[in-house]
C-alpha cells in the first residue's frame, strides 16, 4: 500500500541492529508470520482499516512471535478502540 517491497524491509535488517518496523497495512495475522520472516520486530495497527476483532487477532499473532505492535489513529474513536488491546505504542 505504501509503495515498498519486502526487499526494502530485508535490506534494512542486514544494514543495521536496531529494531524494525513493518510498516504496511496488515489486514490478516498471516502477514505477522511473513514480518517476522522479513525480519521485523514490529507490525503496524492501523485502526482505521481494520475491525476490532480482526485487530485484536494481529496484535495476538504479533504479541504471540515476541514482536511489538505500534497502533496508528485519527480520532478519539479509534483511541478507544485501540486502548482495549494490550499494546500500549498508540
Amino acid at each position: 500500500y505504501f509503495q515498498g517491497s519486502d526487499d526494502h524491509l530485508i535490506a534494512a535488517r542486514a544494514a543495521v541492529s536496531l529494531p524494525a518496523i513493518r510498516k504496511d497495512f496488515l489486514v490478516d495475522p498471516w502477514q505477522v508470520s511473513e514480518s517476522r520472516a522479513l525480519g521485523a520486530d514490529a507490525v503496524l495497527l492501523i485502526m482505521a482499516a481494520l475491525d476490532d476483532v480482526t485487530a485484536a487477532e494481529i496484535e495476538d499473532a504479533a504479541l504471540g512471535l515476541d514482536m511489538d505492535v505500534l497502533i496508528e489513529v485519527h480520532d478519539r474513536q479509534e483511541l478507544d478502540r485501540a486502548a482495549r488491546l494490550r499494546s500500549r505504542l498508540i
